[in-house]
């Protein structure tokens, strides 16, 4: 299984589906690797969460995702891996208008494939559509961010992972 953490696994639902999944930490050569192929210095903050708390996250069957570092792709259905930050910060960055260098992709929604990016000279995060980089929302900090999105998204659904209410945005704005 790679050393996923896996966490809550409703009854109802395939054995290999879990309302959260982290992800093995870090180490500084990773991030190291990660700043040369993006050709920027990440914040303390993110690279705190990365070396110390995860490698990525997926909470509620991917509702909110934060990208993690995959260096080698492992085809095995045990395996798993989070949603690689390359994807969007190489491969796909055209795709968003006005990404300045300094700005870095961590994360998104799968309600409309919005992005969540940090300025890696500010620490700020910001909430943008999948296209264009201007701000829809913000938070100070990555910690701010993160807190505050856990702690919203968690009360859309059951314990058990069903969506309250489906009509609902799980966008903060």
């Amino acid at each position: 299984m790679n050393g996923a953490t896996l966490i809550g696994h409703p009854d109802y639902l395939k054995e290999d589906w879990w309302l959260v999944e982290l992800f093995p930490q870090l180490n500084i050569d990773d991030i190291a690797s990660i700043e040369k192929e993006v050709s920027v210095k990440l914040s303390e903050s993110y690279v705190y969460f990365l070396r110390n708390i995860s490698n990525g996250l997926i909470f509620q069957f991917g509702t909110f995702a934060l990208y993690g570092y995959v260096p080698d792709f492992n085809r095995n259905i045990e395996c798993r891996l989070p949603f690689d930050m390359y994807i969007p910060n190489i491969y796909e960055r055209e795709n968003i208008s006005n990404l300045r260098q300094n700005f870095f992709v961590i994360g998104g929604y799968d309600y409309d494939g919005s992005q969540l990016y940090m300025d890696t000279n500010t620490g700020r995060v910001f909430l943008c559509s999948n296209t264009d980089s201007a701000p829809l929302y913000h938070w100070e900090t990555f910690e701010d961010m993160l807190l505050s999105e856990l702690k919203r998204l968690y009360c859309l659904y059951t314990e058990d992972g069903r969506c309250i209410d489906d009509s609902k945005t799980t966008l903060p704005i």
